[in-house]
């Protein structure tokens, strides 16, 4: 009875070590994805607030760098991102009557939390945002 038990002990041992590894690859799997959406969402606030910031402001000296500024106050998760205007058509003068607009693109090189999962998803993977905004807000 005694024998019985410490093979049974080992067996659980055993079937222990083989499925570790793969509760361990799901679990920083999740936790990897999480941190990433978590800055994807972060750099789509950023874009959004620099856009926003930039259609109000368009007309003011040193509005993109206030623009940029409160863009990357928005996004706590993204401090080393990057914000730029990819379009900017707040002239005053609009002969077609279309509505102007302003584009924000927030960029981020964004290498992983764990370090597990560079080699699968991609060693320097960029994220990106953008949003447009209609001038004067």
């Amino acid at each position: 009875m005694a024998k019985r038990r410490s093979r049974e002990r080992g067996a659980a041992a055993v079937e222990f070590a083989l499925i570790l590894p793969i509760l361990l690859a799901v679990v920083f799997g999740i936790v990897e994805f999480g941190w990433t959406f978590g800055q994807q969402v972060s750099l789509g606030n950023a874009a959004r607030e620099a856009a926003r910031t930039m259609a109000i402001h368009w007309a003011e000296s040193g509005a993109d760098a206030e623009a940029i500024s409160e863009g990357l106050a928005a996004a706590p998760l993204t401090p080393d991102a990057t914000i730029t205007f990819s379009s900017m058509e707040c002239a005053p003068t609009n002969p077609d009557d279309v509505p102007l607009s302003v584009t924000a693109v927030a960029s981020l090189e964004a290498p992983g939390l764990t370090g597990w999962f560079n080699w699968l998803i991609a060693p320097g993977r960029v994220l990106t945002a953008e949003s447009k905004m209609i001038c004067g807000g």
